[in-house]
């Protein structure tokens, strides 16, 4: 009796109107149901199947992950089997002490709220990324693999990055000394020039800098400020390393190799957040993801976050460019190898459940797509 009416109730949840012909019906079936399978031994593992209890399922993180991705209901195959097998390389964050899974679900944005938050349709812009040099460009070219930073950054996130010409500081951006001896310009008048310079028709206009930053009140510098309505943003290389860097005079004079590349490993990190913040990103708490909240106070802590998004997140980036979600897989594990050797080896893996794409990566240039061909990363 108790088996037959866990059948009924699944078929028919609470609110269908039932007439008393399909009633007769579907209680003598679930009659016969009941009675076949327990001749078979086999109505144990079929209640088993079903969803579990909403309440428990509070308790699962994977769960929530998935309730977080959104339905995949009118998707490709491609699409589908690019998010299978998901648990086997993502790795959930650690739960913070007094909380739960569900408490970081509400913080975390879903898919469909990003939809909400996407400040453009997609294809609806230019689809590029600009970026640009603010003041002396050997201030940023001379500490950092700029060349390689810039196709890192078009590799993952989807767009085409085109670098402008650098623009001159001038006397519109007064200069004043930070506590601490350093020549520092506003962040809010670059930040305002550069909204002038732009083109609102692109996906967001990132400009980074040498010189080191304060903002309008509070604190005595920033590594950064950007303006979500017109989606720009003005980053500082300044306060990076400054343990290892300060006693270099000249900081146009070329740094120690394996700072260098550290130096370029955060400036990909932080232009490709920042590049996704701007368009409607908000933090991720579930999933380890370039995502998750900032892990510390100096700005090289960036360096502890992964170059690799969570599925929730990247089922976000792929909705946002339209780019193949298999394609993007393919491409990134060759182009991150020698910097992120550790997140190429997770792309890697996950070709492995749905199979490897049928591309020809030699040949085949999408819009936004840098062909591993044409990248060669300095070690």
């Amino acid at each position: 009796r108790h088996s037959t009416c866990a059948l009924f109730s699944q078929a028919f949840p609470l609110g269908v109107a039932l007439t008393p012909e399909c009633l007769i019906d579907s209680v003598a079936g679930a009659l016969d149901l009941a009675a076949s399978m327990e001749q078979e031994n086999d109505l144990d593992t079929y209640l088993d199947s079903f969803p579990p209890d909403p309440r428990q399922a509070l308790d699962d993180p994977w769960h929530l992950v998935r309730l977080a991705m959104g339905s995949f209901a009118g998707e490709t195959w491609r699409a589908t089997q690019s998010f299978d097998g998901f648990e086997k390389v993502a790795k959930l964050r650690p739960l913070v002490q007094g909380r739960t899974w569900w408490d970081q679900y509400q913080e975390t944005q879903s898919f469909d709220n990003f939809k909400s938050a996407l400040p453009f349709r997609p294809n609806s812009t230019v689809g590029d990324v600009h970026l640009l040099l603010f003041g002396e460009a050997e201030a940023v070219t001379n500490i950092t693999h700029w060349e390689e930073v810039i196709a890192l950054v078009q590799a993952f996130v989807g767009f085409k990055t085109i670098c402008l010409e650098p623009l001159p500081i001038d006397d519109w951006a007064p200069l004043r000394k930070s506590a601490d001896g350093r020549a520092q310009r506003g962040a809010h008048f670059l930040l305002s020039h550069l909204a002038g310079c732009s083109d609102v028709r692109v996906v967001c206009t990132l400009a980074v800098t040498g010189v080191d930053l304060y903002p309008p009140r509070t604190f005595d510098f920033i590594t950064g400020m950007t303006d979500t309505k017109n989606r720009i943003g003005v980053f500082s290389t300044a306060r990076y390393f400054g343990d290892k860097r300060q006693n270099n005079k000249d900081e146009r004079l070329a740094i120690d190799m394996d700072l260098k590349r550290l130096l370029s490993v955060c400036l990909v990190k932080v232009l490709v957040r920042e590049c996704l913040k701007l368009c409607g990103f908000r933090e991720c708490l579930l999933v380890e993801c370039l995502m998750n909240p900032f892990p510390g106070s100096k700005p090289e802590a960036i360096n502890q976050l992964p170059l690799e998004l969570c599925p929730i997140c990247m089922r976000k980036l792929l909705f946002m460019t339209q780019v193949d979600a298999m394609d993007r897989i393919a491409r990134l594990g060759p182009i991150l190898e020698t910097w992120f050797p550790e997140e190429a080896k997770r792309f890697s893996d996950r070709l492995l459940g749905p199979g490897f794409p049928t591309i020809d990566i030699s040949t085949r240039q999408d819009r936004g797509q840098t062909q591993c061909g044409l990248l060669t990363i300095r070690t």
